[in-house]
């Protein structure tokens, strides 16, 4: 893929966003006039700032060199000056950078001048510069992947209803929808939102999705009446959502569009986490504090919560996977390999690994139970085979035992949690993992290397007064 850069004309320091950065495969390509009065000019293949230079190429017609460096933290390495000096000022050249594996390969005029060797990854490279006596005519930048800069990036509707959609770089896409039934993506574009207006149906299939409306009916105890509706003028709504924060009754709750319609009526729900009494209340000591199904004599409240299931029938791009129902999942294309890890966390809290999953076989074969002592209710891969969870008391784990040829690990290892929070998200990266607990407050793991894949302990990040963070961190 490539793409013209906008430089004719502009004036100088020409600096330069290069979208897909410049790892192994990509190229630049400048033609430019050196003036007849010309000294020197430079161009800087840049890591985010100028006081990190991958390569900084720089012709010195006065002293006939061409000098190859590069600089880190503002700090010069050895420089290169082997080579004549090809350049001569009055004439119009082509300077051809090429990233290989193992260094840059420069071409003058469609010759190699000189090879550079990589002093940093060359992954990093995020600009291109070029300052000093030249006149760039046209820069072509060249890149083994599609070249869109984020300016020009956009949002677009796709048809179908998700929560969740992960991807990974094999182009792999599954989504997840409000019933916990996973989907994978077939590359088409289009569906019901269209309403017929969709140029082409390929990759188009019928999908349904429900969704559970919740409100909680909240009572307080008195000497009087006992249980009643009557409340303390400090206490939450006697209808509210699960916070106490939210007004909320059955009259009010109102489908999620147009498109969706009723299923059941009203019904007490008997499945209601911490569990209930025959009647579907459960009862703490306090609005904010935790409930369960028994009372005891220091329970002055009591709550029940409210169920009322949805329906949506629409289509879209996505094909149902298999009959098991999940509530989280992750994929990490294995390096070097066109294999797809997928980890999930089933309805029950089991881990399950998918087998199977390639480039060429999406949808994969079949799932594969993971055990666990603790039930489950997030799970992340990443990069150098690593896969952390967090069960739904807390607790958190990583795999131990993750190869090429045993996928799915062997134990898992517990790691302590943040000292004074209850995680409930975590993401890992190639060498990062990321952590979010129930109130919010965002850590990081430090210490995670290649021999020691668990870290050592977890770090708070620290963020603006009153700022928290929701969702998966990413």
């Amino acid at each position: 893929y490539s793409k013209e850069l906008d430089c004719k004309g502009k004036a100088l320091p020409w600096w330069q966003v290069l979208s897909n950065g410049f790892a192994p495969g990509s190229s630049i390509r400048i033609s430019a006039f050196i003036p007849h009065e010309a000294d020197r000019f430079n161009i800087d293949f840049e890591c985010e700032s100028n006081s990190t230079v991958a390569l900084h190429l720089n012709p010195r017609f006065k002293q006939g060199v061409v000098v190859r460096n590069s600089k880190e933290n503002s700090v010069w390495g050895t420089e290169e000056r082997e080579g004549r000096i090809t350049l001569t000022p009055g004439d119009t050249y082509e300077i051809i950078i090429n990233c290989q594996q193992d260094s840059f390969k420069i071409f003058i005029n469609g010759e190699v001048f000189a090879h550079f060797e990589h002093r940093m990854k060359p992954q990093n490279i995020s600009h291109i510069c070029i300052r000093g006596d030249v006149e760039l005519l046209r820069v072509v930048y060249e890149s083994m992947q599609v070249i869109i800069p984020l300016a020009e990036m956009f949002w677009r509707q796709m048809g179908g209803h998700m929560v969740m959609v992960e991807s990974c770089a094999a182009g792999v896409t599954w989504g997840l929808s409000a019933d916990n039934t996973p989907y994978l993506y077939t590359g088409g574009w289009g569906g019901s939102f269209l309403g017929g207006l969709e140029k082409s149906s390929n990759g188009i299939h019928p999908m349904t999705d429900s969704y559970c409306c919740y409100v909680y009916e909240n009572q307080r105890w008195n000497p009087l009446n006992g249980f009643s509706s009557r409340g303390l003028p400090t206490d939450r709504p006697m209808w509210s959502d699960s916070t106490g924060c939210q007004k909320r009754s059955k009259e009010t709750t109102r489908l999620l569009s147009m498109h969706w319609q009723w299923l059941t009526d009203w019904t007490i729900d008997y499945l209601t986490p911490g569990g209930v009494d025959s009647e579907g209340w459960q009862y703490a000591v306090d609005f904010s504090t935790s409930y369960h199904a028994r009372k005891n004599m220091t329970d002055y409240v009591r709550r029940r919560r409210w169920a009322r299931k949805c329906k949506l029938s629409t289509s879209g791009p996505w094909i149902e996977i298999g009959n098991s129902k999940i509530t989280d999942m992750s994929l990490q294309l294995s390096p070097g390999l066109d294999v797809v890890c997928v980890w999930a966390v089933a309805a029950n809290g089991d881990a399950l690994f998918r087998k199977g999953v390639t480039k060429n076989n999406p949808m994969g074969d079949n799932w594969d139970h993971v055990t666990c002592d603790q039930a489950l209710s997030c799970i992340s891969c990443g990069c150098g085979n690593q896969v952390w969870a967090v069960g739904r008391n807390g607790s958190t784990y990583w795999r131990f035992g993750i190869t090429t040829s045993n996928p799915m690990g062997e134990i898992w290892e517990t790691v302590d949690h943040p000292k004074g929070g209850v995680l409930k998200k975590v993401s890992v990266a190639k060498w990062a993992v990321w952590a979010l607990d129930c109130d919010g407050n965002l850590f990081v793991r430090r210490d995670v290397s290649p021999v020691f894949p668990e870290g050592s302990y977890w770090q708070s990040v620290v963020h603006n007064s009153g700022d928290k963070c929701e969702g998966k961190v990413v």
